[in-house]
């Protein structure tokens, strides 16, 4: 009992020498109850195990949860970038499914204007040849025809 007696008097006794040791002043404290490195005492710290940080706000050394109201914002954000994310999706599908669809049509107008020039090409080719033949029947029947047969001789003779 005396022990403990004595232990409850060093501890809870401010004016006990044994209770705040010279050795280590007070320092301020920073965060949640962790005292401040001295540049002087700062050793070279032993190598984090695990994985790394999530996000920026474990990266800066800040720890603990965000405030309700801040997650609340988070989320709906996150909904409202997801939303978007899934119109731009659906807009480039849409996108690249019109550029097909302008592709095939360019060829088919390639295709058809190589028919249309290949059917010109055949109608003048077919018209000129019509039109040598009907000015070779007009020059043939201008001509006058020569008489086949033996030739006559002349009465006069």
């Amino acid at each position: 009992m005396d022990n403990d007696e004595n232990t409850e008097l060093k501890m809870g006794d401010p004016e006990s020498s044994e209770s705040i040791p010279e050795e280590a002043p007070a320092l301020p404290k920073r965060g949640r109850g962790r005292p401040r490195k001295n540049s002087q005492d700062a050793s070279p710290s032993p190598r984090r195990r695990g994985r790394p940080p999530k996000s920026s706000v474990a990266a800066n050394g800040k720890r603990g949860r965000p405030p309700k109201a801040l997650s609340l914002v988070m989320e709906l954000e996150r909904q409202i970038e997801t939303r978007y994310q899934r119109k731009i999706e659906k807009a480039q599908e849409q996108i690249k499914a019109l550029k097909d669809e302008l592709k095939a049509s360019k060829q088919r107008e390639k295709a058809a204007l190589k028919l249309f020039e290949k059917q010109q090409k055949a109608m003048a080719k077919f018209v000129a040849n019509w039109s040598n033949k009907e000015l070779a029947k007009v020059q043939k029947v201008g001509e006058a025809k020569r008489k086949r047969g033996r030739p006559r001789k002349n009465p006069s003779s």
